[in-house]
């Protein structure tokens, strides 16, 4: 029982004495903190429609909504999301109507040379709501996107790196260009499939650094209709994932197992995160998304959750999670995108950075698109340029401090999301260490019982 008790005692000492947060240490005994790079990326938001109104960033004022001419030459000023209007949104989805156009030439038009006022004209010429466009959501809608960036780094110039819809921007983040891809059709598709189209994650698997890429519905594609092109037949309904994802459209990507095993489930991201072992760089298409109709909270309580699971995971400390938008989805924005090339770059989109090592509430205004993201990649684990000429971006440096110690984990909610079960980590050991002493307490309990009642029950010597 002595020797219990005692072993009990010095394993909860171990325990407590344990360091409650993190110790500073000089630079020159500090590992390169970011060994873990989490890419997320959401869908189809310009900066002005989620962030347009928050504190200190480049945005417009509410109560100064800039006017914008519709087709009738008329002015239509911005508007607020609303209970009403998502309903009239899933009303028109369940006629199958498309909401908004987002494609190279609906972008074009609502640039227009840059003054920035064709977005009611171009859906009003194809048909479409001309006001959807200018609507913009309130702090009370995108709470949750509001705390992750008054916690970590939120950047106001941050762009799409191509006028238009998803294929060609994500061709970008994954690979430096979007080789003459403007569209996404299923001629681009097909393009993907006959064409050999270098990536970066050809880059980190022969370079032997892990990766992974966590595609949300992946388990639904099928993968024999892939290689025999069915998903590419005109009456055949394609998948979205291969416009979102596009190395789903590369058929090496299904054929080399080693490339394969890196495709993998949504939900193996928790799995890896709660484990530790995320790999080095790692890629991840939410769902469910936050295309239209699907209202805000659907997006961010996915999107909170893949911020827990980091904050929770024991690589939190040497992680950065970059949380970025595709492109446009056909809403309004009022900043020019900046010509750095002949074709330029497509409009202003959020984007967010969340890392122990990011310093907090800090609004960028540093110029950046998805090839920042991928330059940052790529110096991050020495790996040379995939595309001849490529543009030239600026780092993230103002975006992390790498003095002092790491933050400790954030815990995020919504209102319509339970919180997560995550405190910091000092709080975490305090909880562990009470939860072994009960059990262990029990133990001991249970031991002098069951001890007493051996000696009851023992026979008499008399």
């Amino acid at each position: 029982m002595r020797y219990l008790l005692m072993l009990m005692s010095a394993f909860l000492v171990a325990i407590l004495a344990a360091p409650l947060g993190s110790t500073p240490i000089s630079a020159a005994e500090r590992p390169e903190p970011i060994q873990h790079i989490i890419v997320v990326v959401e869908q189809n938001h310009t900066f002005d429609s989620y962030f347009g109104t928050y504190p200190g960033v480049n945005g417009f004022k509410e109560d100064t909504a800039l006017p914008i001419h519709g087709g009738s030459g008329e002015l239509v000023e911005l508007r607020p999301y609303s209970n009403e209007l998502r309903i009239h949104l899933l009303e028109s989805a369940s006629m199958e109507q498309e909401l908004l156009s987002n494609g190279r030439a609906a972008a074009i038009g609502a640039y227009n040379g840059g003054a920035m006022d064709g977005f009611v004209k171009v859906q009003e010429r194809r048909g479409l709501d001309g006001e959807l466009p200018l609507v913009y959501h309130q702090e009370s809608d995108v709470q949750g996107l509001w705390d992750v960036a008054g916690e970590f780094v939120l950047f106001d110039n941050y762009f799409s790196s191509a006028m238009g819809d998803s294929l060609a921007n994500m061709l970008y983040l994954i690979a430096g260009s979007s080789g003459g891809i403007t569209n996404g059709t299923k001629k681009a598709l097909a393009k993907l499939a006959e064409e050999e189209f270098p990536t970066v994650f050809d880059q980190l698997q022969q370079a032997g650094i892990p990766w992974k890429y966590y595609v949300g519905g992946i388990e639904n594609l099928d993968r024999e209709q892939f290689l025999k092109r069915e998903y590419l037949e005109p009456r055949v309904s394609t998948p979205s994932e291969l416009y979102w994802a596009p190395v789903l459209a590369m058929p090496r990507f299904w054929t080399d197992p080693q490339l394969n095993d890196r495709l993998v489930p949504q939900e193996q991201f928790f799995l890896d995160a709660a484990r530790g072992e995320l790999p080095a760089v790692s890629f991840v298409l939410p769902k469910p998304t936050d295309h239209l109709p699907n209202p805000p909270s659907v997006a961010q309580g996915r999107l909170l959750s893949l911020v827990n699971a980091v904050a929770k995971s024991p690589q939190w400390d040497s992680s950065a999670m970059f949380i970025v938008w595709d492109e446009w989805g056909g809403f309004y924005d009022h900043v020019p995108p900046p010509q750095v090339d002949d074709l330029g770059l497509g409009f202003r989109v959020p984007a967010l950075l969340v890392s122990p090592w990011a310093k907090p509430g800090h609004i960028s205004s540093v110029q950046h698109d998805h090839t920042s993201v991928l330059s940052f990649i790529s110096k991050q684990f020495d790996l040379p340029p995939l595309v001849e000429g490529e543009r030239k971006v600026n780092g993230f440096e103002d975006a992390f401090q790498f003095d002092g110690v790491a933050r400790e984990p954030p815990a995020f909610g919504l209102a319509s999301v339970p919180d997560a079960l995550v405190g910091t980590s000092g709080q975490n050991r305090l909880t562990l260490a009470l939860y072994l002493s009960g059990f262990a307490i029990a133990a001991a309990i249970l031991a002098v019982l069951a001890r007493r009642r051996r000696i009851n029950r023992s026979p008499s010597l008399e």
